[in-house]
């Protein structure tokens, strides 16, 4: 395609413009929706590997599974902080809502190691604090006996 011609020329920057601002807009709108309406449920990590991503950029993805409205789903973030010594590790992730695929696996909210119960099927609005945990662990265990 000959691009010489100035109103050809215009034609394609403001197309090339146009991309860029939807793309911008979907990216933030995506992730306005996972932050405002978001609910928190608990991902166990199955696997983490080192990839290269944009820009040449060397870090690593963390696979995970996690039930919400007792559907299992998969998922997978990447981050520098990310390590192997994450995998079979449980955190918490946000979840968008209608959009399973849309998560952020949060490593720096690991669920501890005593909460064995299981999180709501819906999730949590917000993030429970660990006395949430020991109210759900002491309602859990006051049910088996």
């Amino acid at each position: 395609m000959n691009i010489e011609n100035p109103k050809k020329r215009k034609i394609v920057i403001a197309g090339a413009i146009a991309f860029i601002g939807v793309m911008l807009y979907m990216e933030f709108t995506s992730r306005d929706i996972l932050d405002t309406h978001g609910v928190y449920t608990i991902a166990q990590i199955t696997h983490v590997s080192q990839h290269t991503g944009r820009n040449n950029m060397s870090g690593y993805k963390a696979t995970f599974t996690y039930t919400l409205d007792g559907r299992a789903y998969s998922g997978g973030n990447s981050d520098y902080a990310f390590n192997r010594s994450m995998a079979g590790r449980r955190y918490f992730v946000l979840v968008a809502p209608g959009k399973t695929r849309k998560t952020k696996l949060l490593y720096d909210h690991p669920v501890p190691d005593w909460f064995t119960a299981d999180p709501p099927s819906q999730g949590w609005k917000r993030l429970p604090s660990a006395e949430e945990l020991r109210k759900i662990m002491s309602g859990a265990l006051q049910e088996h006996r």
